[in-house]
């Protein structure tokens, strides 16, 4: 696939290089009957970047998800993946695609009956053929990584809500994916627990270079981690603003851009 010089800024480091794109939407539209939720939307994600989706309740952030993920179908347009076309791959295809995921679900999507080891072997043991003694050692060793070694025996009902979603990550890399989707990471915890878990994302993204796009309202988050995000306007079906969160907050010329980043009442709607 073709490279090109981009320089990605974060609120928390800089990187600059060559990057190549590992997600594209092409003149994406979904439709569910007479209802049209995204029209004619485009954007890449580039590798090793932090990409944030953003916007309110309706505005198509989780029909976009479902879409990368294979989830949903569009009604018209092209998703790549890896520069491979989500919808026209055949069923090997696909799931070799599938297999380059993870997925962190919004309410973690633990097993309450099973420990915190067995949810994080999950998926290698019911889509691999390896031993399950090696399936440990990669679950333990994911674990780790998220800081929960400890936690091995403990059941889903006895961790705090930032526990879960640390648990939630560790499953999701245990396939050592190369692109991580988050669907709302923080929701549902405390400001100490997002913030550490803010932490972990940098630290997944600059330490194993996953490519990382996060479904998220919370703004605090997205201008700790993000590097780039897109915002969605659900009046216009498709996206009104894009770049790096803390440059769209001070530079958009966009009404609903500048209401929705500095967090101001939108008195009159877009024209």
């Amino acid at each position: 696939m073709p490279l090109f010089s981009l320089t990605v800024y974060s609120p928390s480091y800089l990187y600059i290089g060559e990057m190549k794109k590992v997600v594209e939407i092409l003149s994406v539209s979904v439709s569910f009957g007479q209802k049209t939720v995204l029209e004619n939307v485009d954007f890449c994600v580039y590798e090793r970047e932090i990409f944030a989706i953003i916007g309110g309740s309706g505005s198509g952030k989780s029909t976009l998800l479902k879409l990368m993920t294979g989830l949903l179908a569009p009604s018209k347009g092209k998703i790549l993946i890896h520069g491979r076309d989500l919808v026209q791959a055949g069923d090997e295809e696909f799931k070799r695609l599938m297999k380059r995921f993870g997925i962190l679900f919004q309410n973690s999507g633990l097993i309450g009956s099973i420990t915190v080891l067995k949810n994080v072997m999950l998926p290698l043991l019911h889509h691999t053929d390896l031993g399950e003694h090696l399936i440990e050692a990669i679950a333990l060793e994911k674990l780790n990584l998220v800081g929960l070694a400890h936690a091995t025996n403990l059941y889903p009902s006895q961790l705090s809500g930032g526990m879960r979603k640390r648990v939630g990550l560790a499953r999701a890399m245990i396939t050592d994916p190369d692109i991580l989707f988050l669907d709302e990471p923080s929701s549902g915890l405390d400001p100490v627990s997002a913030a550490s878990l803010d932490q972990l994302i940098v630290k997944l993204n600059r330490e194993l270079g996953t490519t990382i796009i996060m479904v998220s309202h919370d703004l605090e988050s997205i201008f700790k981690v993000a590097q780039r995000a897109i915002l969605l306007d659900g009046k216009r079906k498709g996206i009104v603003a894009e770049g790096n969160p803390e440059e769209l907050r001070r530079h958009s010329k966009d009404r609903f851009a500048q209401a929705f980043f500095n967090r101001l009442p939108l008195e009159t709607p877009n024209d």
